[in-house]
C-alpha cells in the first residue's frame, strides 16, 4: 500500500490521481487473471466433452486441429443452379449446401433465389410481387407445387396405389421414386404397400418368408422372379424343335368349325330377331356375353396373317402352326425356340376375270381378302355389308364395309367361288383364308416344296406354290374380325345405299359456306381469355404437333395471331388413339347463350305411331361440317407449345355449338321434319310405314344430305331396322319403350324391406317435363357411383355403377368427378341443349368450371362436360342421402 504524505498541522494530503488510476489498473489485471483462469477451465470441459463425442467444435480457438479456420484445403462447393423441371433433387443439392456451410435461415431463400434462371426465375419474380418469400419452406413447396409432377401433389395416396406391372427390377425402382417423398412412414407400413403391390405369383412366396425391412422384401421378389423365369425357360425349351431335313408331312385336320379353341368360320349366322334382342341387352352378336369396351369374344379370332415371299426357311408343320395361332400371345416365343419367326404361307397364281393374280394361302388369316386397288382396276362390283374392324399386328383396327359376292377364281383346273372382302394388302392380290380353307377335308401339305393336296367333290387336286425369289415379308399380323357386328342391312337397301357411297366417306375438303355459321357474341366489355398452355410430357407435345399438322393440311385450322387464347387437352379414345380438343371454359363464361329451342323428347316420340321401319344416321364429326362465322374464327384461337391457332369449323367444347347444329339440321329438313324425319343435334331417324315407303324416305333424306355436302359415319348408322335405340327409348312397331335401365338400379337393391318395389312405383318415378328445369345429384364412394335425376324435387330416373379396382384406388375428388360425368353422360338427352344444376357434396367440385385440371384422367372426363350447359352447387352428404345410398 502505497504511504501518503501529511500537511504541517498533521491533516492528510489530498489524493493522488496517479496514484487512483494505478489502484484501478492493478484491481483490472486481477480481474483479467481470474477471467483467463475460468477461460481455461471452460476450455478443458469442451475438450473432454468433444473427445468423448468424437468430434470436435468448429468454432474452437487456438491451434485445434477440429478448428474451422486451420482445417485442411477443401474443394469449393457452387451451389446448383435450377431453371425448371422436377425440383426435388435441386431442392436436396440446396440443402446439402446449407448445412455444409451453417446457412443462416434469413439467408437461404436470398441465396437460392441467385441461382434461379429461366421459367424458376420468372415464377419467383411473380410470386414475390403478390407476397415476399422469407422461408425456405415456402419456396420449395411454390416450386414442387408448379414444376413437379401432379402425382406428387398427394404423394401418400400415389404410393399406396403401386402395382407391379413389368419386373421387380422396374418395381423396385418405381416403388423407390414414389417412396421418395415419404418422410413420416414407419417401415413396417413401407413394406405392407411394397409386398401388396408385388404380383400375386411372387406375393405369396415372399411373404411366406416373412422379411421385417423393404430391402429383404425386394432382395427376395428379385431371387423368386429368377426361379420363376428360369422355370417358364425350362418349359418353353422342352417342345422339340423340326429338324431342317424333315421328310414331307401329312395333316389330317378335323373341319375347321371343330377345333375346340378356334372357331374363325364365317360370322355365326343368327336370325335377325336374335341379332336386335342381342342389340337390346348390351350382348355380343358373336359370343352372346355382356358388351362393353374392349371386349374380345372367349373363342377369339386374333390370328398372325404374313405375307411371306418364300425364302429358303425351316419347315413348319401344321400341327407347331395351329398351336402358335392358337397360344395368341405364345407364338412369338414359340416361334422363335422353332428357330422361326413367320408362320408358313405358300402362294399360287390364279385368274380373275381373265386376269392373272397372284393368290395367297393362308391359315392364319380369317376371312379372304382382295386388294382394293384390283378391284378397282377390275371394277368389281361391291356391296355395303354392316362394319366390321380388321385388326393388325400394332393393334389398330381398321374398318371395312364392303364385300364383293361370289367372286369366281381359276387356280390350274380347281374353281372356286367365293366372296371377298377389300382390304389395303400387299405383296399378292388375293388371300385366301379360313373361310376358303375350312371347305376342305384332309389336306397334305408340304410347306418346304411348297405343294398342298386335297380331295374335293372326289377330284383329287394339287396346288403347285411359286417361289417368288427373295424374301420381303409384307407382314398383316394378328388380321381378325372385330366383334362390333352391326344389324344386316336388308337387300332391297343394298342398291340405295351403294349409290349414295360418297356419303359415308372421309370428307376432304372444307365444308361449303351454308346459311348457317357458328356465332360466338360476347358479354359487353368482356376481357379475351388468354390461357397459358398445359404442361405436356415429350410423347404428348409430338402427338400434338402431329395433329396439329394434319389439321392445317386439311384446311380446318389456320395460324392465328388473335388475343384470345385457349389451350388443348389431349384425351385417349378407346382404340388408345388420342383426340385432340381445345378447354374453352373460360371463353363459355363469357359467351352469350343461345336461346335456340331444343326439341322436346316426348313430342318428338309422339310423331312415331304407326311406323315399323327405322333408319338412324350417325353424322361424321358433325361440328367440323359447321364453318365458324368469319369475325368469329379469332375468338377460337387455342394455344400449343409451339404454335398458336384457330379454327375455320366449329369446334368440339363450345357453349352453343349444339343449338347451331339442332338450327342446321332442322332448316336442312323443315319440310319433311314431323313427316318421316326427326333430328336431335346429330342423330336423324327416318321412319315409315312399310318398307317401300323407307325406301322413297331414306332416299330423299341422303339426298338432302348429299346436296349440303355432309357426311355420315356408316358404323354407327342402322338402315331398314323394325328395332332401333334412339334417345334412350327402344322404338319399334310395337310402340316406344322406356330404357329399363332406368330403374335397374334401384330394382336391384338388396334392401330387407319392401322400400325397393315402392321405389321404383310410379309416385316416385315420374315422366319428365321438358319445360322444367332439370337436376342431377351425384355422389360416389369407396365402391360405387351413384345419381338421381331430378325436377321439382321429384325423381325422373335413378343411376348407379360399381367401381373398377383401378377406379376404387382414385383420389376422392377424381372419384367424385367420374360420378358427376357418368350421370351427365347417362342422362345426355334429357339435359343437351339446356341449363342445368348438379348438386354434389365434395366442395371442391363447385369450382371445377374454373380450376386448371392437372392430370390426364381429370382432362379426359373434363371434355366431355364441354358441351353441356350447367352449374354446380354444393350440397352437404346429409341433405345428398338419394344420390349418397345409390353410391
Amino acid at each position: 500500500m502505497l504511504q501518503t504524505r501529511s500537511n504541517s498541522d498533521g491533516s492528510p494530503n489530498p489524493p493522488d490521481p496517479i496514484a487512483a488510476q494505478l489502484e484501478a489498473i492493478a484491481a483490472k489485471l486481477e480481474s483479467m487473471e481470474s477471467l483467463k483462469e475460468d477461460i481455461a477451465v471452460l476450455k478443458q470441459q469442451s475438450a473432454s466433452r468433444d473427445k468423448s463425442s468424437g468430434s470436435g467444435s468448429r468454432f474452437e480457438e487456438g491451434d485445434s486441429s477440429n478448428s474451422r479456420f486451420n482445417r485442411k484445403p477443401y474443394h469449393k462447393i457452387d451451389f446448383p443452379a435450377f431453371s425448371g423441371g422436377d425440383p426435388r433433387g435441386w431442392i436436396l443439392k440446396a440443402e446439402k449446401y446449407f448445412r455444409f456451410y451453417n446457412t443462416l435461415d434469413e439467408e437461404k431463400v436470398d441465396v437460392a433465389a441467385i441461382h434461379l434462371e429461366g421459367d424458376a426465375l420468372d415464377l419467383y419474380s411473380w410470386l414475390s410481387t403478390e407476397q415476399e418469400i422469407t422461408y425456405w419452406d415456402e419456396l420449395t413447396h411454390a416450386l414442387q407445387k408448379h414444376f413437379g409432377p401432379p402425382e406428387f401433389q398427394n404423394p401418400d395416396e400415389y404410393l399406396c396405389s403401386i402395382k407391379q406391372t413389368g419386373s421387380v427390377h422396374e418395381y423396385r425402382q418405381e416403388f423407390t421414386r414414389r417412396s421418395a417423398r415419404i418422410t413420416n412412414w414407419p417401415d413396417h407400413c413401407l413394406l405392407g404397400v411394397f409386398l401388396n403391390g408385388l404380383k400375386e405369383e411372387l406375393k405369396a412366396d415372399v411373404r411366406i418368408h416373412k422379411p421385417r425391412t423393404v430391402y429383404k422384401a425386394m432382395s427376395l421378389a428379385l431371387e423368386f422372379e429368377s426361379k420363376l423365369n428360369h422355370t417358364r425357360l425350362e418349359k418353353k425349351i422342352s417342345v422339340t424343335p423340326l429338324k431342317p431335313d424333315s421328310k414331307p408331312f401329312t395333316s389330317t385336320p378335323q373341319p375347321f368349325t371343330n377345333q375346340p379353341k378356334y372357331e374363325a368360320k364365317t360370322p355365326t349366322r343368327i336370325t335377325d330377331s336374335e341379332k336386335q334382342a342381342r342389340f337390346l341387352r348390351g350382348e355380343c352378336f358373336r359370343c352372346g356375353d355382356k358388351y362393353g369396351p374392349g371386349h374380345r369374344c372367349k373363342t377369339g379370332t386374333l390370328k398372325s396373317f404374313e405375307v411371306d415371299e418364300f425364302s429358303e426357311e425351316e419347315p413348319v408343320s401344321n400341327t407347331a402352326k395351329t398351336e402358335s395361332i392358337q397360344q395368341g400371345s405364345a407364338e412369338i416365343s414359340l416361334n422363335a425356340i422353332l428357330g422361326n419367326s413367320k408362320p408358313t404361307t405358300m402362294k399360287v397364281y390364279g385368274m380373275l376375270n381373265s386376269t392373272e393374280i397372284l393368290i395367297l394361302i393362308d391359315g392364319g388369316s380369317t376371312h379372304n381378302f382382295i386388294s382394293d386397288i384390283l378391284v378397282n382396276e377390275l371394277k368389281l362390283s361391291t356391296q355395303l355389308v354392316s362394319p366390321f374392324g380388321v385388326q393388325i399386328g400394332n393393334g389398330d383396327i381398321i374398318r371395312c364395309s364392303r364385300v364383293c359376292r361370289d367372286l369366281s377364281l381359276q387356280i390350274s383346273d380347281l374353281k372356286i367361288v367365293q366372296d371377298f372382302y377389300p382390304f389395303s394388302i400387299g405383296g399378292a392380290d388375293l388371300v385366301l383364308g379360313i373361310q376358303w380353307l375350312a371347305t376342305l377335308n384332309t389336306v397334305q401339305a408340304n410347306w418346304k416344296d411348297m405343294f398342298m393336296i386335297f380331295t374335293l367333290d372326289g377330284r383329287k387336286y394339287k396346288l403347285q406354290g411359286v417361289d417368288s425369289g427373295p424374301q420381303k415379308s409384307a407382314e398383316f399380323q394378328h388380321i381378325s374380325f372385330e366383334s362390333e357386328i352391326a344389324a344386316p342391312i336388308p337387300d332391297i337397301l343394298q342398291p340405295l345405299l351403294t349409290s349414295f357411297a360418297p356419303l359415308f366417306q372421309e370428307p376432304s375438303a372444307l365444308p361449303p359456306f351454308r346459311n348457317h355459321y357458328h356465332s360466338i357474341p360476347l358479354i359487353p366489355n368482356a376481357t379475351p381469355p388468354n390461357i397459358r398452355p398445359y404442361r405436356y410430357p415429350h410423347a404428348q407435345k409430338t402427338e400434338i404437333e402431329r395433329q396439329v399438322e394434319a389439321l392445317l393440311a386439311a384446311g380446318l385450322i389456320q395460324p392465328s395471331t388473335s388475343p384470345f387464347s385457349s389451350p388443348v387437352l389431349l384425351v385417349k379414345k378407346k382404340d388408345d388413339t388420342w383426340r385432340m380438343c381445345v378447354d374453352y371454359r373460360a371463353l363459355n363464361k363469357i359467351t352469350i347463350a343461345d336461346k335456340y329451342p331444343i326439341p322436346n323428347i316426348d313430342e318428338l316420340l309422339d310423331e312415331l305411331y304407326g311406323a315399323m321401319v327405322f333408319s338412324k344416321i350417325d353424322l361424321r364429326s358433325g361440328y367440323y361440317q359447321i364453318r365458324v362465322n368469319p369475325p368469329d374464327i379469332m375468338k377460337t384461337a387455342f394455344r400449343t407449345h409451339s404454335g398458336h391457332y384457330e379454327f375455320k369449323v366449329m369446334p368440339f367444347g363450345l357453349t352453343n355449338a349444339p343449338s347451331t347444329f339442332q338450327s342446321a339440321m332442322n332448316d336442312l329438313f323443315r319440310p319433311y321434319l314431323r313427316r318421316f324425319v326427326l333430328v336431335f343435334f346429330d342423330d336423324i331417324l327416318v321412319y315409315s310405314p312399310t318398307m317401300d315407303q323407307h325406301l322413297l324416305h331414306l332416299k330423299t333424306t341422303l339426298e338432302l344430305l348429299t346436296s349440303q355436302r355432309f357426311f355420315a359415319k356408316i358404323s354407327k348408322c342402322r338402315f331398314g331396322q323394325d328395332q332401333v335405340l334412339f334417345l334412350g327409348h327402344i322404338i319399334s312397331s310395337a310402340g316406344v319403350q322406356v330404357d329399363q335401365e332406368k330403374v335397374e338400379s334401384v330394382r336391384s337393391w338388396p334392401v330387407p324391406t319392401n322400400a325397393r318395389e315402392a321405389l321404383i312405383t310410379a309416385p316416385v318415378l315420374r315422366l319428365p317435363d321438358f319445360s322444367k328445369p332439370f337436376t342431377v345429384e351425384c355422389d360416389a364412394s369407396s365402391d360405387g357411383l351413384g345419381a338421381i335425376l331430378i325436377q321439382e324435387d321429384h325423381t325422373i330416373a335413378y343411376f348407379s355403377k360399381g367401381l373398377s379396382s383401378n377406379n376404387q384406388l382414385k383420389s376422392a375428388y377424381d372419384r367424385e368427378l367420374l360420378a358427376l360425368v357418368s350421370a351427365v353422360q347417362k342422362w345426355s338427352h334429357y339435359l343437351l341443349g339446356r341449363h342445368f344444376l348438379i348438386r354434389t357434396d365434395h366442395y371442391t367440385l363447385k369450382f371445377l368450371l374454373e380450376q386448371r385440371v392437372t392430370t390426364i384422367e381429370q382432362q379426359r372426363l373434363l371434355l366431355k362436360l364441354m358441351p353441356y350447359d350447367f352449374s354446380i352447387i354444393f350440397r352437404s352428404g346429409k341433405e345428398n342421402r338419394g344420390a349418397d345410398s345409390l353410391s
